[in-house]
């Protein structure tokens, strides 16, 4: 079992025994020729005995070390066959691994525990959006536990197939998660040249650098333990689809429901207008406002659905056409639309993000999709204040824009940017109308942009919304071809 091995070379005390097989051997074997040459020989005195033995034994020093060495690495020999055992088994117990708390526990603990090194940690590709990698058995807010995939760790690490080894000295910023985690030899997990995971190890036990057999050793064992990883990550996600397969009749009938009701509302006033004019041919004047009205009603609804099958096609960022927006403006334009709403309920709007920050995105979809999430942050606060900040790290801009309305319960986390969902919390709210569309719309919008969104703290005391877009710096450029 791989439990029972011990890899030559890796091992503290095994290469102690290598060391001593050889200047023990050495020393002894030198040793008895010497002697038997004093002893043998036929000289007239014993100092010309000891001077011929002298120079025997100086000129069997290097044979005898060269023989030595050859028994040492025929013993070396076995623990290759231990390696060997070693990848044999470890391979084996990874292709019988689909549940991602026991591949945790195969890597993280049985493997480094084999190798001598100090702990190690993975991080998967989480499902079922592909928007971070994230430590397997880590609570994903925690410092370094997720790594965005467009951010510069996951960037740095997907150009290399081979394990690289960090340097105590490098302040690179891609190093951070891994610091947080103690690790200094982080793996690729590469799947036809698709990054699915990341596999890193702490240093070796004896506190030297990494044996050439250990990075060997994990060089082949990586497409196993992507597989195994993939393996895993499916497994999470037909769990995740299950759950959703057994709350799908409840979402029809919501979907039905809510549907329904908002689609009632002005048919039902449409209908009684209609009704009104046909008795009283001389009120229909008055009752034209109440006839525009239900009608955009319907058209708003109908266009909102319609939307998802709009497909827009935003400039990629990296594209020689990039195109740069300067978060500060277009986040007080969008406020300014906002302020007569937001102060009529007695909310507050704040707006904490540096003038320096930039984005790489198309401004009019990034103005639409913030236009969705602060819309929806009002709409469902009543007092208190919406926040909309911003951050820069890991070659990433995130956005958060954070409310103090009811909060989403937590099985309802996963469905919040789906079609139609809304929270039973806000349908409690009678006097708040809703489609149900707009964080539907706003996650398509960031998506199309190459960034990502979800939903980060929420509780009774408000929700926060998150989104990741790519940064950019602010370049010399005419006025005309940076976006507001």
């Amino acid at each position: 079992m791989m439990e029972d091995l011990t890899v030559f070379g890796v091992d503290r005390r095994a290469r102690l025994v290598g060391i001593l097989i050889i200047n023990c051997g050495l020393a002894l074997l030198l040793a008895f020729v010497y002697l038997s040459l004093v002893w043998l020989l036929p000289m007239p005195d014993l100092l010309t005995a000891h001077a011929i033995a002298t120079v025997v034994v100086a000129l069997c020093v290097a044979p005898a070390r060269r023989r030595l060495i050859f028994l040492a690495n025929h013993l070396r020999g076995r623990g290759w066959q231990d390696a060997r055992a070693l990848l044999r088994d470890t391979t084996e117990s990874l292709g019988r691994t689909i549940d991602p708390e026991d591949l945790r526990e195969l890597l993280t603990t049985a493997l480094p525990g084999r190798l001598r090194l100090d702990g190690a940690a993975i991080w998967m590709l989480y499902p079922p959006d592909d928007y971070a990698f994230v430590a397997l058995g880590d609570d994903p807010l925690a410092p370094g536990a997720t790594i965005l995939t467009h951010g510069s760790s996951a960037g740095y690490v997907r150009q290399s197939t081979l394990p690289i080894v960090l340097q105590d000295d490098d302040v690179a910023e891609w190093i951070a998660p891994f610091r947080l985690y103690q690790l200094r030899l982080v793996l690729p997990l590469h799947i036809g040249g698709r990054l699915v995971g990341i596999y890193a190890c702490g240093a070796p036990r004896n506190g030297g650098a990494y044996p050439q057999l250990v990075l060997d050793l994990l060089s082949t064992l990586a497409p196993a333990i992507a597989s195994a990883l993939e393996n895993a990550r499916a497994y999470s996600e037909i769990a995740h689809l299950n759950e959703q397969l057994r709350t799908f009749d409840r979402r029809k009938a919501s979907f039905i429901e809510h549907v329904g009701h908002e689609l009632r509302t002005p048919l039902t006033s449409l209908t009684l207008a209609l009704q009104v004019a046909s008795a009283r041919p001389d009120l229909l004047p008055n009752l034209l406002s109440l006839l525009g009205n239900s009608a955009a009603q319907l058209t708003d609804l109908v266009e909102r659905v319609l939307e998802f099958d709009d497909h827009l096609h935003p400039v990629a960022p990296g594209a020689e056409t990039e195109i740069v927006v300067e978060l500060l403006p277009l986040l007080h334009a969008l406020c300014t639309t906002y302020t007569p709403l937001a102060h009529a309920k007695g909310i507050a709007i704040t707006v904490d993000v540096s003038a320096e920050t930039v984005v790489a995105a198309d401004g009019h979809v990034l103005r639409r999709a913030l236009h969705e999430i602060v819309d929806n942050a009002l709409r469902y606060s009543d007092a208190g204040a919406v926040t909309i900040s911003a951050t820069t790290s890991d070659g990433l801009t995130v956005l958060r824009v954070t409310d103090q309305g009811p909060g989403v319960p937590a099985d309802e986390r996963d469905q919040l940017f789906a079609l139609f969902f809304r929270s039973r919390k806000v349908r409690a709210l009678a006097d708040t109308p809703g489609s149900g569309l707009g964080l539907s719309l706003a996650r398509r919008d960031i998506e199309l942009l190459g960034g990502r969104i979800w939903i980060g703290q929420t509780g009774p005391q408000g929700t926060e919304i998150c989104l990741a877009l790519p940064a950019a710096a602010l370049l010399s450029r005419a006025v005309g071809e940076v976006a507001r």
